[in-house]
């Protein structure tokens, strides 16, 4: 499955973003089997969504947005 998480500000994007990347446990492991990932772009989001079983991805509300 792929998790979504939708923020409407970059800084949030950012911190929320960097809290899961840094959440390893005592093995190194990490309690996440893959690691997150953030969409900087509209391209970047649509290649990510495409991938059946994606992961966590990060982006902003404004990526799914229309091009203007």
């Amino acid at each position: 499955p792929t998790l979504v998480v939708v923020t409407d500000r970059n800084d949030l994007d950012n911190q929320l973003y960097s809290t899961f990347v840094k959440s390893k446990g005592r093995s190194g492991k990490g309690l996440l089997r893959q690691t997150p990932k953030q969409a900087e772009t509209r391209k970047e989001l649509k290649s990510l969504l495409s991938v059946e079983s994606g992961g966590i991805v990060f982006t902003t509300m404004q990526k799914f947005e229309p091009e203007q």
